[in-house]
């Protein structure tokens, strides 16, 4: 269980560390030796810069997505039929706090990706769906409602609707625990656990920690563009995936260690 002290700083230490934050540190250290090791500083503020390019990149991105993380694979029917799960447990992916085309908060993009894969799984199994999702460490007072039940309010517009809300996480770790303490009321022992491909390993990590066995259902694998010349020029979509392949590593490494 993380302290509400240390929850509170993981945002916060999160962007510190992470690009482009974390590279421009390093500029303005470099900066700051440069004027008194002349040689050395230089160096920092070449590596900085070259870093900041790499990870702004597709192709870096998918290259740590498939070096730095463990690969899962997709769900097919055939395995999902063999492990015959009793219910579609989606883990959230984010808040749009301020959607004014929505008259208020909005799932993210990557929470509406694994919304959908979740009712796909649900509709064809003809089984209840679960989100899981409170109000994350970094949400600000303009989120009221938990991320679970705004997920419930676009999944009723979408036409499969959400059986069971978790409103309670704060993060992955929460979500495993939550989820489990709730399904086990409810006789649930085997799931199909939908999230993100670069999410999925530490997802099955919380998991295996609980009473509950799953079978990953993973979407929004990062992979890098056909031509290759694009894959190596910075681009927003290249930063935003290596910030997550990053933090998962991270994260990763802080659960191993913990």
């Amino acid at each position: 269980m993380t302290p509400d002290w240390l929850g509170a700083l993981k945002p916060v230490l999160t962007a510190l560390v992470l690009p482009p934050a974390g590279p421009l540190l390093l500029m303005v250290a470099g900066w700051w030796l440069a004027r008194r090791v002349r040689f050395a500083g230089r160096l920092v503020l070449i590596l900085s810069w070259v870093g900041l390019w790499w990870v702004s990149t597709q192709g870096a991105a998918a290259w740590m997505a498939h070096n730095l993380l463990p690969q899962v694979a997709p769900a097919t029917p055939a395995a999902v039929r063999a492990f015959a799960p009793q219910a579609v447990v989606v883990l959230g992916g984010g808040v749009q706090p301020r959607a004014p085309e929505w008259g208020g908060a909005a799932l993210s993009a990557s929470s509406r990706e694994r919304l959908a894969l979740g009712q796909h799984w649900a509709k064809q199994l003809r089984l209840p769906l679960m989100f899981s999702g409170g109000r994350g460490w970094g949400a600000g007072a303009a989120q009221q409602p938990s991320e679970a039940a705004i997920a419930t309010q676009e999944a009723q517009r979408t036409g499969v609707p959400i059986t069971w809300q978790e409103v309670e996480s704060r993060d992955t770790h929460e979500n495993a625990q939550r989820t489990a303490a709730w399904l086990t009321l409810q006789g649930v022992q085997r799931v199909l656990l939908v999230t993100h491909a670069w999410h999925m390993p530490r997802a099955q990590n919380e998991f295996a920690q609980t009473t509950l066995r799953v079978l990953p259902a993973p979407v929004g694998y990062i992979q890098a563009q056909s031509h290759t010349l694009l894959n190596w020029l910075p681009s927003g979509d290249g930063l935003r995936e290596s910030r997550w392949v990053l933090r998962e590593a991270l994260a990763r490494l802080v659960f191993t260690l913990w």
